[in-house]
């Protein structure tokens, strides 16, 4: 897994796989209201920190991606901000030809933060990926919006996101996949599943589907709910504390996600730690 360079107070990001070659990048965007250190515990994993804009307006990146033929893409997203944290992330991806592009979002803490990703898929027998998770606890607006366009047939896509929503945090998904009358063959799934940890969390949930071709296999679904309260009654019975039972089901809920972001050990550990760190769970 290569690291995206550190970078402090930048708004732009280009990213290319070149025909035939591969390009996997972790971008960190941590502490935006100072210039974060490195962790020598972690070589492996650089952070970008971003200049507070002190005029309070929000930070914007833009992240451009191009997949060229034959290529391998990887772009992964981390978002750990102050509680302060207002930050947005807009990210264009162009695929084409025979490629395997995966684009994951995790973001974990900020007062708002909002990802918007827009693909466009040129090419043929072409894979992408876009898995993400969104955690808001108190007081925090963490919101996923995408656009997903087929302009090419026999390609695939797969978007898999997931929120959980605890005190009164809010998360947001919108998410759009087209294909175009060109785009026949095409295979997409797009599923949104919700948990709801009090009363006072909000999820919005709104994926779509447009679809102007007729050979295709396309499907999409979404679901919001608390944690199974079966599940924790059977766990009880079993000896199991209360929170330990919540814990496992949310540690399993979410870790279904990891596992399907990347194939890099490390990375998956150190989402895994900090996600537990906030939800106050243990490995």
């Amino acid at each position: 897994m290569e690291t995206i360079e550190n970078i402090y107070n930048t708004d732009h990001i280009e990213l290319r796989a070149e025909k035939g070659s591969e390009c996997r990048r972790v971008v960190i965007a941590q502490n935006i209201l100072r210039e974060d250190i490195n962790d020598p515990k972690t070589p492996w994993l650089s952070r970008i920190s971003f200049e507070w804009d002190r005029s309070g307006k929000q930070h914007t990146v833009k992240i451009d991606a191009v997949a060229e033929s034959d290529s391998t893409l990887e772009l992964h997203l981390f978002n750990k901000m102050d509680y302060a944290g207002v930050a947005k992330f807009d990210i264009d991806v162009t695929v084409h030809n025979n490629c395997n592009v995966t684009i994951s979002v995790v973001s974990l803490d900020g007062h708002q933060v909002d990802t918007n990703i827009n693909v466009n898929i040129l090419g043929e027998n072409s894979t992408v990926n876009l898995p993400g998770l969104l955690l808001p606890t108190e007081g925090e607006r963490l919101t996923y919006h995408s656009n997903v366009i087929h302009q090419a047939g026999h390609s695939s896509t797969t978007q898999k996101i997931r929120t959980v929503a605890d005190d009164n945090g809010y998360g947001d998904f919108f998410g759009i996949i087209k294909v175009q009358p060109d785009a026949q063959k095409s295979v997409t799934e797009q599923v949104n599943n919700n948990i709801l940890l009090s009363a006072d969390a909000r999820i919005e949930s709104k994926p779509q589907l447009e679809i102007y071709a007729d050979d295709v296999k396309c499907s999409h679904g979404s679901t919001t709910g608390m944690l199974d309260q079966d599940a924790i009654f059977y766990m009880r019975s079993r000896g199991i504390s209360e929170k330990t039972a919540q814990n496992l089901l949310l540690q399993s809920f979410i870790d279904e996600v990891i596992d399907n972001i990347c194939e890099e050990p490390e990375y998956k550990d150190f989402l895994k730690k900090e996600i537990a760190n906030k939800f106050g769970m243990e490995l």
